[in-house]
């Protein structure tokens, strides 16, 4: 804030200052201004509008449905500003994961390089630049037909249930991913995960309930208990 009050267009002092806002906060500037994170990233853009990280920062703050006017006259888009921070290759796979995230089947982006991809190759790109986001695997897995498969940029070749298998393998303890593997898994089936553990579709419920601690997942509990034939119990973890 001081280093604002001694100049205006430090683009550093903006940057710095929003990244240590969280998106409900506000700050009060030297000259009485209150902005929030969304206005700060707004302000480093119009003191530098290359700046590395600022386009990501303001995706962040911005809703799908909302579009943002830069000071330099552009209304951007949720989608569009993630474009943009993809064009400076800042945190690439988390760019492109959340640039997947505001897309519908079929549709598709035209990337700063010129590239058209679609909301599948989307997150085949979050991969090829971090193989560890499970999000991306998940979403991935979501994005297909039972049935269907995708070629990752190192050659495998992934059906949904083996896309959860590597999700889980990147985060074992993330409910949404078991209930999600759940619902894709016939009752009847059996699977491994990459830690040697066998599950079927039951105990993928029990352990979406396990990692979910608020115990809140409603379906979670309606699934598992229609599982249950008259006078059955199932013993949760």
């Amino acid at each position: 804030i001081e280093a604002l009050r001694c100049d205006r267009d430090n683009v550093l002092a903006y940057y710095n200052l929003a990244t240590a806002l969280s998106a409900d906060q506000t700050v009060t500037l030297s000259d009485g201004q209150v902005m929030s994170k969304q206005q700060l990233c707004i302000e480093v853009l119009r003191c530098d509008r290359d700046c590395p990280g600022a386009y990501h920062f303001l995706a962040l703050t911005t809703v799908l449905s909302e579009t943002v006017t830069l000071s330099d006259g552009r209304v951007m888009s949720q989608q569009q500003l993630y474009i943009e921070a993809l064009r400076f290759n800042q945190e690439p796979a988390l760019a492109y994961l959340q640039l997947g995230t505001t897309m519908s089947a079929g549709e598709t982006v035209k990337l700063g390089d010129g590239r058209v991809m679609n909301r599948q190759q989307v997150y085949v790109e979050a991969l090829r630049y971090d193989r560890d986001l499970g999000t991306a695997y998940s979403a991935l897995g979501a994005c297909l037909r039972q049935g269907e498969t995708v070629t990752l940029y190192d050659g495998r070749v992934m059906s949904p249930r083996q896309l959860l298998i590597e999700a889980l393998r990147c985060d074992p303890e993330n409910a949404r991913f078991y209930f999600q593997f759940a619902s894709i898994m016939p009752r009847s089936e059996m699977a491994t995960l990459s830690d040697g553990r066998t599950v079927n579709q039951q105990s993928l419920l029990i352990e979406t309930l396990r990692c979910n601690r608020d115990r809140d997942c409603v379906l979670a509990y309606i699934y598992l208990g229609n599982m249950l034939s008259a006078g059955e119990t199932v013993t949760l973890s």
